[in-house]
């Protein structure tokens, strides 16, 4: 055991070293035995053969993601004297950003954090392995995951942009003047339609389908008919052989087994421990996904990520989390997050202010006892901005700071 642990620190600080070397002081990041403990723990159920450990990961961009909770390893690590989430924050960010793991929040699987090695971390684990012995990480398969975009040499997406912008127009239209029920049906098609490809199915319009959904309207009610599509869709979308896909992707499958849906749906809800609620919150993680997709070509459709107005870049999923955390201290008074501040904070961090500040000042708004005050008036976009421009466009924050304050008083898994 003093031989694993003595080279294990010698590894670390020959990596760390030659990390620091050359940056200021105030740039240099250095472990200690308990941030290195917190890694070896990540990277031990990061590549761990485990059954139920594998059973709780997901693939994100060919990468294999692996859920371990906060508390998990707090619990696991009681000689480590972490008494905070916090505390281990702190930790996990320097590991993030000397690339030794990466996180994923996956909002879509109820607020849960994820966590794969990076570059770094699969180096330094997979050299320590071959002189201690331990197994390194297994490859996963990719054979299920969809083709990466193609790119030209002059445009990230090879997009015209011109017809991009008349079809973005286009949809909005389409979209704002369907009803609430109906929009759920195009979010979730909308949202399929990257499964539907993985597998190269032929697409029914969603007009078909909306025509099926309406004749079925007046035998059932629409919270059934939607639990029923929903319920199928994510089936599907976890079962790896694309049948279930092929299905959903011809509308006359709810014509001729929405009995068996119905009755499919409401078991699937009750082992998932789901309720109407859940289904909402997933729709609206689904809409804001596709509204990303569909209406900003300056994502990067495969790595999930975009380049701020300061030239960083930032993954969706942290925009997910960002706003996932307003909302839920929101909630705790009584107040709803406006849902146009998603696709309003991207276009602004793309085009106008670097996205650490700006969300850094909605947290300040948050946290700032006095300032929150003001959210309680917020109902439109044009309140947001009026206040947004008021009380934060010159304040000065730190937006890591104010984010693990607020992880603090909002539960994430």
């Amino acid at each position: 055991m003093r031989e694993f642990i003595t080279i294990r620190q010698k590894a670390f600080y020959e990596f760390l070293s030659d990390y620091n070397k050359d940056k200021p002081k105030e740039q240099q990041i250095w472990l200690d035995l308990k941030d290195i403990a917190i890694f070896e723990y990540i990277a031990q159920l990061c590549t761990t053969e485990h059954k139920k450990i594998k059973q709780s990961r997901i693939i994100i961009n060919d990468t294999e993601y692996t859920h371990i909770a906060y508390k998990k390893i707090i619990e696991d690590n009681p000689l480590l004297n972490i008494s905070t989430k916090r505390q281990m924050l702190r930790i996990i960010e320097k590991l993030q950003k000397l690339g030794l793991i990466r996180k994923y929040f996956a909002l879509e699987k109820g607020s849960k954090t994820y966590f794969t090695l990076g570059h770094t971390g699969l180096t330094l684990t997979t050299s320590m392995s071959e002189v201690v012995g331990h197994q390194s990480p297994t490859p996963f398969d990719t054979n299920v995951l969809p083709p990466k975009t193609s790119m030209s040499d002059n445009s990230k997406y090879n997009i015209d942009s011109y017809n991009s912008k008349n079809k973005i127009e286009r949809i909005k239209y389409i979209y704002a003047n369907l009803s609430f029920f109906e929009k759920k049906l195009f979010i979730l098609l909308g949202n399929l339609q990257k499964h539907f490809e993985t597998y190269n199915l032929k697409v029914n319009t969603y007009k078909k389908h909306l025509e099926v959904f309406r004749g079925l309207s007046s035998k059932y009610e629409e919270v059934e008919l939607i639990t029923a599509i929903y319920a199928r869709a994510i089936k599907a979308i976890r079962e790896t052989s694309g049948s279930q896909l092929k299905t959903i992707a011809n509308p006359n499958f709810l014509k001729a087994s929405m009995e068996d849906l119905l009755l499919e749906a409401k078991e699937f809800m009750e082992y998932e421990d789901l309720g109407e609620d859940s289904i909402e919150t997933e729709f609206y993680f689904m809409a804001d996904t596709g509204t990303y997709l569909n209406f900003y070509s300056e994502i990067d459709r495969y790595s999930g990520e975009f380049i701020d107005k300061s030239g960083n870049a930032i993954n969706i999923s942290t925009l997910e989390e960002d706003i996932f955390l307003m909302r839920e201290y929101l909630k705790q008074f009584g107040i709803e997050l406006i849902s146009e501040i998603k696709s309003d904070t991207l276009d602004d961090a793309i085009k106008n202010i670097p996205y650490e500040i700006m969300v850094g000042r909605y947290f300040h708004s948050l946290l700032d006892e006095e300032l929150l005050k003001h959210w309680y008036g917020i109902k439109t976009l044009d309140d947001f901005v009026n206040f947004y421009n008021e009380y934060l466009k010159t304040k000065k924050v730190n937006y890591k700071d104010l984010k693990l304050q607020l992880m603090e008083k909002v539960s994430i898994k």
